[in-house]
């Protein structure tokens, strides 16, 4: 691949990130080689659900005279991503888990913490009744 072609495939890896409506997408290309003989490429993908969420990044590798078999595993990657709105689903659920989970380590009264539970399995339950 030529470094063009390499720059396009990252642009479009983006961009296929963003369309997905994911935000602050990030695409790396790299090449390292061990030895004279041995090496490797590597695509890093990072993106985030929103805002305030976590970043997430995968790491492809491959052949260094393959280069397109780490951006093929990054785009197959890519398709397999939830939707946005169920991912944005999920982070909330895992950040309402440790803020109860939190709330018991500080003794928080119960009265407080059961309306926030039963939040929780009500989205859970309405999250598997739509799978």
């Amino acid at each position: 691949m030529t470094p063009q072609q390499i720059y396009d495939r990252c642009t479009s890896l983006e961009k296929t990130i963003l369309d997905k409506g994911y935000v602050k997408a990030e695409v790396w290309f790299a090449v390292n080689y061990l030895t004279a003989t041995e090496g490797k490429c590597c695509v890093w993908v990072e993106y985030k659900s929103g805002e305030y969420a976590t970043r997430e990044h995968e790491t492809f590798y491959s052949d260094p005279d393959n280069p397109e078999g780490a951006f093929g595993q990054c785009f197959e990657h890519i398709a397999k991503l939830k939707s946005i709105d169920e991912k944005k689903r999920d982070d909330f659920l895992k950040a309402l888990g440790r803020v109860i989970d939190q709330g018991r380590d500080c003794d928080i009264e119960v009265e407080f913490l059961n309306p926030l539970e039963a939040a929780m399995k009500k989205l859970s339950e309405n999250i598997l009744e739509a799978a």
